[in-house]
């Protein structure tokens, strides 16, 4: 099983891949363009990397996170994280690649047994911290969020994370 995640935004998207027999996952983060208005470069990025990883072994099964829609975005924005989630799907769907969206709610729940934070910086320090207690060691939050919604998808598809196996104390930052 070869299983990518990711959390998506245009200026930097998270990505966590893992493997059959791997330990830990391999991940990092793509800046795919510098905005809104180079928004098609983004698209045609998120393409190549998806492409890259699919050449090099075949992805069985991709994860995004479900975007959410706050009542500050603006048209652009929305335009940008919707058309970015559309790229993702149609890659999966021309290469027969499984697709799951994930709710942010339960990959965090999953990934931090229940804990609760507030606000999004307290998250995303909360999302590296959780890596680093399991042996990872991401350099961005989008990365350690990639992170995250793997655990959480590997839950799903009925998989043990390895990194769970071999750090089964590990309590939620």
């Amino acid at each position: 099983m070869r299983i990518l995640a990711l959390d998506q935004s245009l200026s930097n998207t998270g990505w966590a891949l893992w493997n059959t027999g791997d330990a830990i996952p391999q991940s990092g983060a793509w800046p795919l363009c510098d905005g809104g208005r180079n928004r098609a470069h983004g698209f045609v990025a998120i393409h190549r990397e998806i492409n890259a990883i699919h050449a090099a072994g075949a992805i069985d099964l991709i994860a995004h996170e479900t975007p959410l829609k706050l009542p500050t975005d603006k048209v652009a924005q929305l335009i940008g994280t919707y058309g970015l989630i559309s790229h993702i799907e149609s890659i999966a769907c021309i290469k027969r690649i499984t697709m799951m969206s994930i709710d942010q709610q339960d990959w965090r729940s999953t990934w931090f047994n229940g804990m609760r934070y507030s606000g999004r910086e307290d998250w995303k320090r909360a999302a590296i911290e959780r890596c680093r207690q399991f042996d990872m060691d991401p350099s961005s939050d989008d990365e350690a969020e990639a992170c995250g919604i793997l655990d959480h998808v590997m839950h799903m598809q009925k998989i043990t994370p390895p990194w769970r196996i071999a750090n089964p104390l590990v309590s939620p930052v």
